[in-house]
């Protein structure tokens, strides 16, 4: 009888560790769960910017899948630090290639519709040519390229508007607004596909384990804007608040963002194949389990 897959989980207390952990707990593996800064139950210190933190845990672990969901999410604060963005979504992620190549695992990797510069007007191609605009954006590109760079067996998953439990995102942001005030201003000239979280862990563990590789898109259906995600989550959310479009010249921010940063699919469907869900009922999923 062949021995259960060892599976380390890179980021497993974060937004989308945690959901994708919460998948891999039903299923017949040997899994290894890694946090940074912050040690918490079931998982154990993992820096994975430090050589010596990496080498030691591939060595002890010998993992047969790695899934990395650590990185530097700040698109702001990456503007300001930029080389602690570069530090952990490139430079560790070049580490992380290059072990899993030395030790045969297969690494899965999450990166961002940010590689884009977000000025098209159809979907973007896994295969289309990135031009990332921001520091973040530039530092996920990097490290997408260390992956391709290193010859390791690799599946790296694209995607945007992450939304779920455990931890800060734009369901949460726009309720506790909705829930203090009367009205609320939201951009409605930026038009993506919002994402949850349990969603992509799904895909991810099917993807890796169909034998699909190279790199995919994923992200819930249909596209939307900002503003047009935040009247669902008010209305879902049962509040009164009224919610205004306005322009993104409204909110200057730090880093660009995309005004339209909507990921092409259709590969992720045809490797999966199903269909993948609609973001209203995540939504709506998501709301009930957090009341």
């Amino acid at each position: 009888m062949k021995d259960k897959k060892k599976i380390l989980v890179i980021g497993a207390t974060g937004m989308l560790g945690s959901a994708l952990t919460g998948k891999l707990k039903d299923m017949p593996a040997e899994l290894h769960l890694a946090s940074w800064p912050v040690k918490t139950d079931g998982t154990f210190l993992l820096d994975i910017t430090n050589p010596d933190a990496v080498e030691e845990a591939f060595n002890r672990i010998r993992p047969d899948v790695v899934y990395n969901c650590s990185a530097y999410t700040d698109v702001d604060g990456a503007e300001k630090n930029v080389e602690q963005a570069i530090l952990v979504n490139s430079t560790a992620v070049s580490l992380l290639a290059q072990y899993c190549y030395n030790y045969k695992s297969l690494l899965v990797h999450i990166s961002t519709d940010y590689v884009f510069d977000g000025k098209g007007n159809t979907p973007y191609m896994p295969d289309d040519k990135p031009s990332p605009r921001t520091a973040y954006g530039k530092s996920k590109l990097m490290g997408e390229n260390a992956i391709l760079e290193s010859q390791c067996e690799f599946l790296i998953i694209r995607t945007a508007w992450l939304f779920g439990p455990y931890g800060k995102n734009f369901v949460e942001t726009i309720i506790n607004l909705a829930s203090t005030r009367d009205e609320i201003k939201v951009v409605n000239d930026q038009i993506g596909c919002p994402t949850y979280t349990f969603e992509l862990a799904n895909a991810m563990i099917e993807l890796a384990g169909n034998g699909s590789r190279g790199i995919y898109h994923f992200s819930n259906q249909p596209a939307c804007s900002w503003y047009d995600f935040a009247c669902e989550i008010v209305a879902a959310a049962g509040l009164s608040c009224k919610v205004n479009p306005c322009k993104t010249e409204d909110f200057p921010r730090p880093a660009q963002r995309p005004a339209y940063s909507v990921l092409d699919i259709s590969k992720t469907v045809e490797a999966l194949k199903h269909p993948v869900g609609l973001w209203k009922d995540s939504l709506r999923d998501y709301i009930s389990k957090r009341n």
